[in-house]
């Protein structure tokens, strides 16, 4: 159902349809179609088909905050607090990625985003910038302080940014290759049991990634 705001039906508009078919795929009377308004709207509104497309990638941004925002916001308390052990920050790693695990991946509007999203890490425009500040690089700062105290390093250590390039990319691959991995494992879709199924088997790479004991707050959290 399309909202009552002519420029809110616009971005909702133009989130499905640039991550469909890109930006150059997407034509201005083919959104002003879609979101049912005047194809003038979108000049005075935004500015151009760019200014709408920028508009896009500010509410991704607003909405991953929202999803997101709250989680970090503990982590950093956490790191910027007293001095966490080499437990604590682990523990706090893995709720943070079983976060991700067992919630992005089960939201319905996490494809759109994303489909733009990668799109921008390929190929990037101005709205890269917005994207990369507005929730990439935050995460980055939150992931590198977690595993700096894991491994014993500063958070600028080159192994440890390629660690959290390397453990991040074990839940991407759920959204990149979501098509092939659906039909080779038989799956319909990311229900709550393939979820686990995935939180498990990261959460053990997790503690073979860190020499962590099996029996650690991470593992306890099994369901």
């Amino acid at each position: 159902m399309l909202a009552d705001d002519p420029r809110t039906r616009l971005i909702e508009t133009a989130l499905d349809l640039f991550g469909q078919y890109s930006f150059d795929g997407v034509s201005t009377r083919m959104l002003a179609e879609r979101a049912e308004v005047n194809l003038a709207a979108i000049k005075y509104y935004f500015g151009s088909k760019e200014g709408l497309y920028l508009a896009v990638a500010e509410q991704i941004v607003q909405h991953v905050g929202q999803f997101l925002g709250p989680r970090m916001a503990k982590v950093q308390e956490s790191l910027d607090g007293d001095e966490l052990t080499k437990e604590e920050s682990f523990n706090l790693l893995c709720e943070l990625l079983e976060f991700f695990i067992t919630r992005l991946l089960a939201l319905p509007e996490t494809g759109k985003w994303l489909k733009i999203i990668f799109r921008e890490q390929l190929c990037p425009t101005q709205a890269f910038d917005i994207l990369f500040d507005g929730f990439m690089r935050p995460l980055d700062q939150v992931l590198f302080g977690l595993v700096a105290r894991i491994v014993g390093r500063n958070e600028d250590d080159l192994e440890v940014r390629l660690r959290v390039f390397s453990i991040m990319g074990q839940i991407q691959v759920f959204n990149v290759s979501p098509s092939s991995i659906k039909r080779t494992l038989n799956w319909d879709q990311y229900n709550p049991d393939n979820l686990e199924a995935i939180r498990c088997v990261i959460m053990d790479n997790l503690n073979g990634i860190f020499s962590m004991s099996r029996n650690g707050v991470c593992s306890a959290q099994t369901r």
